[in-house]
């Protein structure tokens, strides 16, 4: 480092010595004993002499001699000496000043922990009682800290300086290994650190590579611990990828990985340590600062958890365990798993298709998994899957400073693709609607081998030409979230409008891709192949399909076209029961305009002649429908006329309305209390009866629902809805036992707002019928 970095260490230095108070401290109070600072307790001892001079000169004295409360883990002369000759090196002074800070500092972790702290640390209390601890708490937040340094921004391809944030000391514990049912302590240990001194299985721990030979010796502002050798600073995971003797091994995974890179400038920490420098500090990010939610890990930032989040057990538990395959098992994975872009490294390979590549081997927010968790139950993924990752797979490791580094010899698969949303990431063409269904969150739920479902799917080529669907990577560069908030999906301001005006581009929000990908997710496996009439639920409430003599239809009745030459993708999982069947289809799935009210007036049967015509005539008189947006003249406008039904409080409903066929005025109550009942008997309001879908034939619930005829203030006049056949539904009314009548059999009306059905007999709430 140059002597700019310099000053920046020793500014760090003083605001560290009087900085580092704060909750946790609160736990450790200073212990009750004579035996001086740590400082003054070390240089009494006598042979700790290189180890002081060193505290002297990167100015960490003034903080052990009594300014802060540390815990120290000193290196004897031994020691040191042992470790100056390995590194070739005669004293300490030959180390520049940089090396030194970072190299001491990792020997002083913040606050004073007692030994029972490192065997089960809780944020409670001091864990005096061990047996409900369990260990995880393995990292501690020393005084190290490698300030300033350089990285090359990917995307500008300028040199930033970045700040970094102090390091973190591993300190593993038996009561870790015991909780972890770990089956050989020492060889889980030994797996990264093989020249350990080994000092037995119970109420013991380990400093990184180093033992502890005497155990938390208390001073005035601390505790002391006396280690058999010098501590080696650990890199970050990011940092491994650079080690000489993998840095050729990994480089693409690398690679890969800073195409998620975000340099963030940080206005606090320019203003603390380098506005007189005259220099702007950034935070290297990969994706997103550090949350709780499942994103690509910060690999580069020695904080594991977001240093603003105040949860600091939360910092020492949570790592990032990394599983790194080389770089020939990218390449041979992507030759035989892509359809058509294979290169992971072309600017044309989706970065969403890449984040979960990415991301299932670097999971966000897990505690430490060890050696011997690979021979297990397997290696848990973010969509639950179980990896069998066995010690047999294993080519590199690492133990790092903000996790752990797995080179693997094998490429971990997401589950999103080998199941039914498979296409989204090996074909291309489905981009705008893989990144519809990231953006909507609504990849996870299909990741349920126990349930049916089928998707359509439209090209980004009928989806863009035909209805204005774009995706802009960069539509909102102000947001660090790239494959969230930064990515912007606009749409045609009325895609179906023949107003050039309309094909504007007009952001599209959340609630409009959320409706578009679930009304295109259907529950349950749609095999058109036979030419029964079956109704569907889609996962978009309200929102139905239905099959009928080999074709499919929309709730509008338009037929559902099928991308010629392109047969359906067929998924079956291995001893599960459900399946999967993803169609291409070449048009929207599309909904009606019209509310229950108009939808009464305008339906009309097969002969195209008007189907509810007498019923809604009685609605209207009833005042139960109104109709405003009327022509001067007085007329229904059929573009500007809309038809209230304000009783309905806005409820959806189903409607069971008699045909005008079926329809005689000598059934209707005179009384005009009566026929406002009466009419009103018609109507099921679906949040009085606290269902969620509605019934079609074969489809929904069979059972008695109260309509809107009230009988008093707590009885309801109740409509009992059955199946009947595949096209029909059998109705009564509860005050006519034994009397049915029928659904017509047509294709229910399916409004805005509620279902219509035609009866072909009339109902009445009082009297047996005999027509």
């Amino acid at each position: 480092m140059n002597k700019t970095s310099t000053m920046y260490l020793l500014v760090l230095v003083v605001m560290l010595l009087g900085g580092c108070r704060g909750d946790i401290d609160k736990h450790y109070e200073r212990p009750n004993y004579l035996l001086g600072t740590t400082y003054e307790f070390l240089e009494k001892r006598g042979d700790f002499t290189l180890f002081l001079e060193a505290v002297d000169r990167t100015g960490f004295k003034p903080g052990l001699d009594g300014s802060g409360l540390f815990t120290v883990f000193a290196p004897s002369d031994d020691a040191v000496k042992l470790y100056l000759t390995k590194i070739n090196k005669s004293s300490f002074n030959e180390l520049t000043l940089n090396e030194l800070i970072v190299l001491i500092g990792y020997h002083i972790v913040e606050f004073s922990y007692k030994p029972d702290d490192f065997l089960g640390f809780t944020k409670e209390a001091s864990s005096d009682d061990l047996e409900d601890a369990d260990g995880y708490a393995h990292r501690f937040k020393t005084l190290s800290r490698e300030g300033v340094f350089e990285r090359t921004d990917p995307v500008s391809n300028t040199n930033i300086k970045v700040f970094q944030r102090e390091k973190f000391l591993p300190i593993i514990s038996t009561t870790l290994l015991k909780e972890k049912r770990s089956p050989d302590f020492e060889a889980d240990y030994r797996f990264f650190f093989p020249d350990v001194t080994w000092k037995g299985d119970n109420k013991q721990f380990y400093v990184a590579g180093a033992s502890i030979l005497e155990s938390g010796i208390p001073a005035d502002n601390g505790y002391v611990y006396i280690v058999d050798k010098v501590i080696e600073p650990l890199h970050t995971v990011y940092d491994a990828f650079f080690d000489k003797d993998i840095v050729d091994k990994y480089s693409l995974f690398r690679k890969l990985y800073d195409r998620f890179a975000v340099f963030e400038f940080n206005q606090e920490l320019t203003q603390d340590y380098a506005e007189l420098l005259g220099d702007s500090l950034f935070l290297m990010r990969h994706y997103l600062k550090p949350t709780t939610s499942p994103d690509l890990p910060d690999l580069s930032d020695e904080w594991t958890v977001d240093p603003a989040n105040g949860d600091f057990e939360a910092r020492m538990r949570m790592t990032f365990n990394s599983y790194i395959p080389t770089n020939d098992k990218i390449i041979e994975f992507c030759n035989a798993y892509f359809e058509d872009e294979k290169d992971p490294m072309s600017k044309d390979f989706p970065m969403l298709t890449l984040f979960y590549l990415l991301s299932s081997h670097v999971p966000y927010g897990q505690e430490i998994v060890l050696p011997s968790d690979f021979d297990g139950e397997g290696i848990e993924g973010l969509f639950g899957e179980k990896w069998p990752l066995k010690r047999s797979d294993l080519a590199d490791q690492r133990f790092c400073s903000n996790g752990l580094f797995y080179g693997i010899n094998k490429v971990l698969e997401p589950a999103i693709f080998s199941m039914i949303t498979e296409p989204l990431f090996k074909y291309s063409r489905f981009s705008i609607m893989a990144t519809l269904f990231h953006k909507t969150q609504n990849l996870l739920p299909l990741v349920d081998v126990s349930k049916d479902y089928s998707i359509f799917l439209l090209t980004d080529t009928d989806l863009s030409t035909k209805y204005g669907y774009i995706v802009n990577p960069n539509g909102n560069l102000s947001d660090q979230d790239i494959l969230g908030g930064r990515i912007v999906v606009s749409r045609f301001r009325a895609w179906d409008s023949d107003d050039e005006n309309a094909k504007e581009s007009v952001k599209m929000e959340p609630w409009e891709q959320t409706t578009f990908v679930k009304s295109h997710t259907i529950n349950g496996y749609l095999d058109k192949g036979d030419n029964a009439r079956q109704f569907f639920t889609t996962r978009e409430p309200f929102t139905y399909i239905y099959k009928y003599g080999g074709d499919v239809y929309d709730e509008t009745g338009e037929q559902v076209l099928f991308t010629e030459n392109v047969p359906p993708l067929e998924y079956e999982y291995e001893g599960a029961s459900g399946k999967g069947i993803v169609y291409e289809i070449r048009d929207k799935l599309e909904k009606r305009k019209e509310n229950i009210g108009k939808a009464i007036r305008s339906a009309k049967n097969e002969s195209d002649k008007s189907k509810f015509s007498k019923f809604y005539e009685k609605l209207v008189r009833a005042n139960l429908i109104t109709v405003k947006g009327l022509n001067p003249d007085g007329s229904i406008n059929e573009t500007t006329s809309y038809f209230e039904m304000d009783w309905l409080n806005g409820e959806r409903c189903m409607v069971f309305a008699p045909v005008d066929t079926a329809f005689h005025e000598n059934y209707l109550p005179t009384d005009s209390l009566e026929l406002d009942r009466y009419l009103k008997s018609h109507f099921i309001s679906l949040k009085e009866n606290q269902v969620s879908e509605y019934t079609l034939p074969q489809l929904g619930p069979q059972k008695s629902f109260n309509t809107k005829y009230s009988i008093s203030l707590v009885k309801y006049e109740q409509l009992d809805i059955r199946y009947y056949n595949e096209s029909q539904l059998q109705v009564r009314h509860s005050s006519n036992d034994g009397f049915y009548v029928y659904t017509d059999g047509d294709i229910p009306f399916f409004a805005t707002d509620g279902l219509l059905y035609g009866i072909t007999k009339m109902l009445s709430p009082d009297v047996k019928q005999k027509q």
